[in-house]
C-alpha cells in the first residue's frame, strides 16, 4: 500500500520497514506477472513471437527491479533499525536473522521462477524457429501416421508407410500448414503438403504435383491457402521448385528455383508477393563440419524475377530470416564465414558466434556484423519486436543439433540489437 508506506517515510526518512514493504509488493509483482498466460508454452496458446519476446523482457525487467530492492532492504537490516518495530519482526520474520534469510529465499524463487520461464520461452522458440509443431494431438491421413519431428528425418530411417512432416507454420486463422514427405516403399518417398484446424483435423493433403520431388522441406501460409518449396534428391543431385496451392489442394503455379542446393530458411512477404530464401549444403541433414556455400534469393512471385547473393560461405548454420525497414536479415551461427572478401572466425574456443548479415533490396549484402565472443552462442530464433529492436535468443551450447532434453540442459542467452544490429540493453 503505498500510502501505507509514505506515511511511514514520512517519520522515518531511512526506514528498514519502508524498504521491506517496497520489496514485498515488488515480489509479488513479479510472481503475478510470471503466471500470465503469455508464459504458457504450447503454440495452441496464440501468443506471437513478438509477444512472447516483450514479455520475456518485460520479466527480466522486474526481475532486475526486485533484485535492486532486495539490496536495498539487505543493506538497512541493523540492529538499530530492527529495534524500532522489534515486535512486529520477532513475530513475522524471526528477528534480524530471520529478515536476512527471507531476502535470501525470494531471490531464490525469483531465480527459480525465472528458470523456468526461460525454458518455457527456449521452447517456444524452438518450435517457430525449427518448425516444429508440438502437440499432444495425433495426425494421422487416411490411417497412416504423420510424424512431426524437429529436424528432417533421414530417408534411409524412415519407416514405409509413414508421412514425416519437418516445417509446420501456423496463419491468423489458427490453421496449421505442414510438410515433408512420405515413405511411399523402401526405395521411393514423396513430398506433401497439408494444413489442418486448430483442432487436429486435417483439411486437405497433397503430394506433389512434380512425381520427382522427395520432400516440400519448407512451407508458409498465404492468402487462399499456401506456398511450398518441394525438393527432388537424387543421385544427380538437388532440384528445387516454388509452389502455390490453394485451399482445394489445386496448384496455382510453380516455378524452378536456381540453386542445386537444400532450402534452409523460407519467409514469404505478403505484402510485396515476394519468396525470400536461403540454401546451403547437399543434404537434409546440414553438414556442420564443412564450409558450404550460402545462398540468398529474394524471388518476385508476380514476374519470378530474382536478385540474388551467393558470395558467402559458411562453416555454421542459417537461423533466423527477418525483414526491418526495407532490408532483408540473416542470422547465422559461424565457427568459420566468408564473405564481402573477409573471413570471420568465432572466438568461441569449440563454439560458435552470430553472424548478422544485411541484405540490400537488390540482394547484394550491405554490410556484416559479428558478434563476437569468448563464451558459445549458439542462436536459435531472432524475434523482431518492434521496428527498432531485435532479440536474438539461444544457448551457450557447443553444438547446433540438440535434442529437447539437450536443449534443457543449457544456459539460455538473449541479445538485443537495434535495427541496424548494433547491440543495445533490453530497456533501449
Amino acid at each position: 500500500n503505498r500510502k501505507t508506506i509514505y506515511r511511514i517515510q514520512k517519520f522515518d526518512n531511512n526506514s528498514l520497514l519502508a524498504e521491506l514493504f517496497l520489496y514485498r509488493a515488488a515480489v509479488a509483482d513479479y510472481v503475478w506477472f510470471a503466471r500470465q498466460g503469455k508464459n504458457a508454452e504450447p503454440l495452441e496458446a496464440g501468443i506471437t513471437p513478438v509477444q512472447k519476446a516483450n514479455y520475456f523482457a518485460d520479466l527480466a525487467a522486474k526481475k532486475e527491479h526486485t533484485i535492486q530492492l532486495g539490496k536495498a532492504f539487505t543493506e538497512k537490516i541493523r540492529a538499530a533499525e530492527v529495534k524500532k518495530y522489534q515486535r512486529f519482526y520477532l513475530k513475522n520474520y524471526n528477528g534480524m536473522s530471520g529478515l536476512k534469510s527471507f531476502a535470501f529465499e525470494q531471490e531464490l524463487m525469483m531465480k527459480e521462477i525465472e528458470k523456468d520461464a526461460k525454458q518455457k520461452y527456449l521452447h517456444f522458440n524452438t518450435k517457430q524457429h525449427f518448425k516444429a509443431f508440438a502437440t499432444a494431438k495425433a495426425y494421422s491421413w487416411k490411417g497412416a501416421e504423420i510424424i512431426f519431428s524437429i529436424y528432417p528425418q533421414d530417408f534411409e530411417t524412415a519407416e514405409v508407410g509413414k508421412y514425416y512432416a519437418c516445417s509446420a507454420e501456423k496463419n491468423n486463422k489458427d490453421f496449421v500448414f505442414f510438410s515433408g514427405f512420405y515413405k511411399a516403399n523402401a526405395q521411393t518417398s514423396k513430398a506433401f503438403s497439408a494444413f489442418a484446424s486448430k483442432g487436429g483435423n486435417i483439411k486437405k493433403l497433397v503430394l506433389a504435383k512434380n512425381k520427382q520431388a522427395t520432400i516440400t522441406p519448407l512451407i508458409q501460409p498465404c492468402e487462399g491457402g499456401w506456398i511450398a518449396i518441394e525438393t527432388q534428391k537424387n543421385a544427380d543431385g538437388l532440384k528445387n521448385k516454388i509452389a502455390r496451392y490453394n485451399f482445394l489442394g489445386k496448384q496455382i503455379y510453380n516455378t524452378e528455383l536456381d540453386p542445386g542446393a537444400f532450402p534452409r530458411l523460407f519467409k514469404y512477404d505478403e505484402i510485396n508477393e515476394m519468396a525470400l530464401l536461403v540454401f546451403k549444403g547437399g543434404e537434409i541433414q546440414e553438414n556442420q563440419t564443412r564450409k558450404d556455400q550460402l545462398t540468398f534469393i529474394n524471388l518476385n512471385l508476380l514476374d519470378y524475377s530474382k536478385t540474388f547473393a551467393n558470395d558467402i560461405r559458411l562453416l555454421g548454420n542459417a537461423f533466423s530470416l527477418l525483414q526491418s525497414n526495407g532490408k532483408v536479415l540473416l542470422y547465422s551461427n559461424f565457427t568459420e564465414f566468408t564473405g564481402e572478401s573477409k573471413t570471420y572466425t568465432s572466438e568461441a574456443k569449440g563454439g560458435s558466434n552470430v553472424m548478422l548479415t544485411t541484405f540490400l533490396p537488390t540482394g547484394g549484402v550491405e554490410k556484416l556484423t559479428p558478434y563476437l565472443s569468448k563464451s558459445p552462442f549458439q542462436g536459435i530464433s531472432a524475434v523482431k519486436m518492434n521496428s527498432n529492436k531485435i532479440v536474438i535468443l539461444g544457448t551457450d551450447a557447443s553444438k547446433h543439433k540438440l535434442s529437447p532434453a539437450e536443449m534443457n540442459k543449457q544456459k539460455i542467452i538473449t541479445r538485443y540489437t537495434n535495427a541496424k544490429g548494433e547491440e543495445i540493453k533490453w530497456h533501449d
